[in-house]
């Protein structure tokens, strides 16, 4: 309470020096509702012993006297209404006033010495504002939003935003209406989420309060790409792993020539599975503004790669030629390719990972979300390899049931006709 009885005084008290007879004017006193504050005065020993002292409200068309001291009594003469708000300490001018209340408002209290000479300073009686209330609308963001901000307990005399702790202004994009109370925020971006903080003030206390903005279309997408490059990276590392085993393993220790096509069939799809994968997941970064240029060149050089090794190993599987022919896996020139292919589709596949998981964790963006679409995403993938398996063993079961009748009919056969 003193503390801010000796900060009103000081406001009070800045640019008032006396000087002869002039009155010095224009200076503003704001005061704290319920608190206490030092009336305009003059300085200790400017005032002689004959000198009386008035205080007075004065408004359009009414001077309010408060009270009035003469000089050398002890006892001074307040006005009915103040006698108990008012202290007056002969050794300690200019009077104190306390339990201020909005209503003592006025143009001016003005203390004067004899009348001809006279200071003079604007009151305001202001509460003190609580931190606003901070309105986002809508509350799904797509491509605009506003934020209002509503002033509680009292009247702010200014209302500034800031993102960041950075200061906003009118720009093509931010617009500030209604005497700063609303923030219009159009062409939604990534870079727009964030913490936004409005602060009010008046005479007496500043206060402030945050929102976090969370750009929640945009990120959908974002989301998307996330997902589809896990699957991405977990079907290609699949495919590199069942790529390696197949022309490391399978063809040279085991020597299995004979089931060089199933083999080719199995590589084949896990392959094209990956590539695909790759495919949307590129195609969805480079749609994303959330992405800077050099991953979103990651990006287009991750769809080329997809686009042109699913031609490459469609057309090498279809001209793969008979169960005697050699399999292209153990042709050197297209195994290389398949090789280097599968770690730089794994690393392409890497990069939006990061970059996307860094502007999920700026925007807070609920990971329980993303994981379930994860988890889903990754048990379709898991569905489609193990339905494609179980599918190819039994079509393999069948054809070498019929492998090994049609041994046993041309062996019977040739047995006839040698007798």
């Amino acid at each position: 309470m003193w503390l801010q009885t000796c900060l009103a005084w000081a406001w009070a008290c800045r640019g008032h020096g006396f000087s002869g007879g002039a009155a010095v004017g224009g200076s503003r006193v704001f005061g704290d509702e319920h608190s206490s504050l030092l009336l305009p005065g003059f300085p200790e020993g400017g005032l002689q012993s004959d000198d009386v002292t008035r205080w007075q409200y004065v408004t359009p068309g009414n001077k309010s006297p408060l009270l009035q001291y003469d000089q050398g009594r002890s006892d001074p003469a307040i006005s009915e209404g103040y006698k108990d708000r008012v202290k007056v300490n002969p050794s300690n001018e200019p009077p104190l006033m306390r339990r201020l209340e909005v209503g003592n408002s006025s143009d001016q209290v003005r203390a004067n010495s004899n009348e001809s000479r006279n200071r003079s300073a604007k009151l305001t009686v202001q509460k003190q504002l609580l931190a606003p209330l901070i309105v986002q609308d809508p509350t799904y963001v797509v491509d605009r939003v506003e934020l209002n901000c509503f002033v509680r307990n009292g009247k702010a005399s200014g209302i500034l935003w800031q993102k960041d702790n950075k200061q906003l202004l009118n720009s093509s994009r931010y617009r500030l209406v209604f005497d700063n109370t609303t923030l219009f925020i159009k062409d939604m971006k990534v870079s727009d989420c964030g913490l936004y903080t409005c602060t009010v003030k008046n005479g007496v206390s500043t206060s402030s309060n945050s929102h976090f903005l969370t750009v929640n279309g945009i990120l959908l997408i974002l989301s998307y790409a996330i997902v589809m490059s896990v699957v991405a990276l977990v079907s290609n590392l699949t495919s590199t792993f069942a790529a390696s085993f197949i022309i490391f393993i399978a063809l040279k220790k085991f020597q299995v020539q004979k089931h060089q096509k199933q083999l080719t069939a199995i590589f084949v799809a896990f392959q094209l599975l990956s590539f695909i994968c790759l495919l949307i997941a590129c195609l969805f970064c480079i749609s994303d503004a959330g992405f800077s240029i050099w991953y979103k060149v990651n990006a287009a050089f991750g769809c080329f790669l997809g686009f042109a090794m699913v031609i490459y190993v469609v057309i090498l599987f279809l001209n793969a030629g008979t169960e005697q022919s050699p399999s292209f896996l153990s042709t050197n020139s297209h195994r290389n390719i398949i090789l280097v292919c599968g770690p730089v589709s794994v690393v392409i596949s890497s990069a939006p990972i990061y970059k996307a998981t860094q502007i999920v964790t700026e925007c807070r963006y609920p990971y329980e979300a993303l994981a379930v679409k994860g988890l889903l995403s990754l048990l379709i993938y898991i569905f489609a390899v193990v339905i494609f398996v179980l599918f190819y063993t039994v079509y393999m079961r069948e054809e070498l049931e019929l492998n090994v009748k049609f041994k046993e009919v041309k062996r019977a056969t040739e047995n006839f006709y040698s007798l």
